[in-house]
């Protein structure tokens, strides 16, 4: 087992972003309610975003956007609704390279409340950032068939309430760190629920930086990660509850539960647990 030091979570360069707004390079709002292709122009204003820009989501209600080929932007915010998005065999990809500023947020700012579906093909990003913002909420969901990359941290929950879930079948791989509850707040959360639903964390899982954190893994679902910490720093609190006899968490090297801070585990039904 290699030695490994615990350092404060990337996220609170990613925080940064949020004073970041659509303004600071050039937007497509997305104008149609009723869901359509992204590749429409009809569908954006101005037009559809390009490589070097933002694509923004800032309509109530709920609405499917499809793709007919693989699309590069450089952000993707969702502001307000629930945005569907199905790439179906192409690919979507979000390539901001700096630390403070996340490719993909969902909920720009206070008091947004904003949800994405991935519902199938894949989704590329940086860091993202899932209600960053104080009394926002930012959700995102993984579905069966679709699977979601991103090359830095995602953070859940920061100043707001966070919650990300991989769905049976969905893949979600972070190569680099999970941060669920980074600031005090809203319990912020992970689940990880259903058959084939698969998690792969590169670096650590953290929750509980200096907030409170959940996770369920359940029904079959597997984890893998290098380090696994249930509450991290202070008075933060992290619990991870781990059910069924066909589900699994793979830790390859740390779990320290209850780090520096509360931290509990529940496990159930039979899993296969291996720290």
């Amino acid at each position: 087992m290699r030695s490994k030091k615990m350092r404060p979570a990337r996220s609170a360069l990613v925080a940064m972003s949020l004073a970041c707004s659509p303004s600071a390079t050039w937007a497509a709002d997305w104008t149609d309610p009723t869901g359509g292709l992204f590749s429409d122009p009809l569908n954006w204003s101005p037009t559809v975003p390009g490589v070097g820009d933002l694509a923004v989501f800032n309509l109530g209600g709920a609405y499917t956007v499809d793709f007919d080929a693989s699309h590069v932007n450089q952000r993707l915010i969702v502001r307000s609704g629930s945005v569907t998005l199905n790439p179906g065999a192409f690919m979507y990809s979000l390539t901001t390279p700096s630390s403070t500023s996340a490719s993909v947020m969902v909920a720009l700012t206070t008091g947004e409340n904003a949800t994405l579906t991935l519902a199938s093909g894949a989704l590329n990003s940086m860091y993202a950032t899932l209600g960053g913002p104080s009394a926002s909420v930012g959700q995102a969901s993984v579905q069966s068939g679709a699977s979601w990359s991103t090359t830095f941290d995602l953070l859940v929950g920061d100043f707001g309430f966070g919650r990300f879930q991989v769905q049976a079948g969905g893949v979600a791989t972070i190569n680099d760190d999970l941060i669920v509850g980074q600031r005090p707040g809203p319990i912020s959360r992970v689940d990880v629920l259903g058959a084939g639903a698969m998690l792969n964390v590169a670096d650590q899982i953290l929750l509980g930086s200096l907030g409170r954190a959940f996770m369920e893994v359940s029904g079959g679902a597997a984890v893998d990660t290098d380090v696994l910490y249930i509450g991290t720093f202070g008075a933060s609190s992290g619990t991870v509850s781990i059910d069924g006899s066909k589900t699994t968490v793979h830790v390859e090297d740390l779990l320290p539960v209850g780090n520096e801070a509360m931290g509990t585990m529940l496990v159930s039904g039979g899993p296969q647990v291996t720290p």
